[in-house]
């Protein structure tokens, strides 16, 4: 009798020790739960000045390509042609990539020999222009940081009215810069036209990352602090495409970037979308 009683006890104190460890690792609830910290990586601007008859450019610009090409994603590249600049002087299969655009962000940012470039931050009077070379150790600096916001575009283009349309959706994870500007600009690629390089004209070279235009002919782009309610900004900007140009609507590509104007020029968050998926 009394070996049954003993099993007896061996048998609850073995269930209440199962039961207590069961009690002792469940996941902790209510206040005590972990949250997932929704955060967003921002991605780098890499800004490049050149021009067709720069015989330095092609060098540069390839970097642009490689440096774009190896970091997956996270680095958004555009191209300047400054018009007037003797290095930009294009070809007459060319003329119409140089712009005013390029100039005016050429001059603000010193007005620099081409080819040259900037890493996260808009051309202004205090930027220290860079050498191609000098390119990649920036962007190895400036990536992998927590975004301040997250930006959204969505785009379409009507082939009736040669119209883009542009959604801009825009949510601070951080409280908004009184100085946040909002820059949208319309990029070609796959742009065929001739081009100096070293000693010789390539006749058939591929340009890539041309400014083409900005968005309501803003070219520094506009103020967004106004409008921003509850922590988000949304609008929907249009451009009409030329048909005397030789624009390849098939080739564009929308840029936006959020930036602090007037103050540090830093690039807050840079995003794009291709107007044709291939």
């Amino acid at each position: 009798m009394r070996i049954k009683y003993l099993k007896l006890i061996i048998c609850l104190i073995i269930i209440s020790l199962f039961i207590s460890c069961d009690r002792h690792f469940n996941p902790p609830t209510g206040e005590n739960t972990p949250v997932e910290i929704d955060t967003t990586k921002k991605k780098v601007m890499l800004l490049e000045f050149t021009g067709v008859s720069c015989i330095n450019c092609p060098e540069a610009s390839k970097k642009m390509h490689d440096l774009i090409d190896n970091y997956g994603g996270s680095v958004v590249g555009i191209a300047f042609h400054p018009l007037g600049d003797v290095n930009a002087k294009p070809f007459s299969d060319s003329t119409i990539i140089w712009n005013e655009l390029g100039r005016v962000l050429h001059a603000a940012g010193g007005g620099p020999g081409l080819p040259g470039g900037l890493v996260d931050i808009m051309p202004h009077s205090g930027n220290k222009i860079l050498t191609f070379t000098n390119w990649e150790s920036k962007i190895i600096e400036a990536s992998g940081q927590d975004a301040d916001l997250k930006l959204n575009i969505s785009s379409s283009y009507d082939e009736t009215t040669f119209e883009v349309s542009v959604d801009i959706d825009i949510e601070y994870v951080n409280e908004a810069g009184e100085n946040d500007y909002l820059a949208i600009y319309l990029v070609e690629d796959h742009y065929i036209a001739k081009q100096k390089d070293k000693k010789e004209t390539l006749e058939n070279y591929e340009h890539n990352n041309i400014a083409r235009a900005a968005f309501d002919d803003e070219y520094w782009g506009i103020s967004i602090y106004n409008d921003i309610t509850d922590m988000k900004y949304q609008k929907t900007f249009t451009y009409t495409v030329p048909q005397d140009n030789y624009w390849n609507e098939e080739n564009l590509r929308i840029v936006a970037i959020v930036y602090d104007y007037e103050g540090t020029y830093s690039v807050k968050q840079i995003e794009e979308d291709f107007l044709f998926d291939d």
